[in-house]
């Protein structure tokens, strides 16, 4: 699946932002047009699981796929304007003071 068009708003801007120093945007929009290939594609596997008032999608994809309703949210509506799409994005924290003593180097989650 390929997209219709390159986004080049704000989820370029965000990955931009997470590029190495040293490498040209040259360098840079293969990777890029690889990720909104990816993209298109989830958001085209989400379309023809046909979502509709009684049958709910539920895809799980890194944060970035989503984050600021860009990437696979932002190809959903290209494809579906009409589909109400819910994102939650889990960061990880620890909990206020830190872990209680012994249970450091991600053994436990809280």
């Amino acid at each position: 699946m390929h997209p219709s068009a390159l986004d080049d708003g704000p989820y370029w801007e965000r990955f931009l932002s997470l590029v190495p120093k040293g490498h040209s945007v040259d360098d840079i929009r293969p990777f890029f047009l690889a990720q909104q290939v990816w993209d298109a594609t989830m958001a085209a596997s989400v379309d023809e699981a046909a979502p509709s008032h009684n049958a709910k999608v539920l895809l799980i994809v890194g944060g970035f796929h989503v984050e600021h309703r860009g990437g696979v949210v932002e190809m959903l509506h290209r494809r579906r304007p009409d589909l109400r799409v819910l994102t939650v994005v889990i960061h990880r924290t620890s909990p206020p003071g830190g872990l209680p003593h012994g249970r450091a180097h991600g053994r436990d989650r809280v």
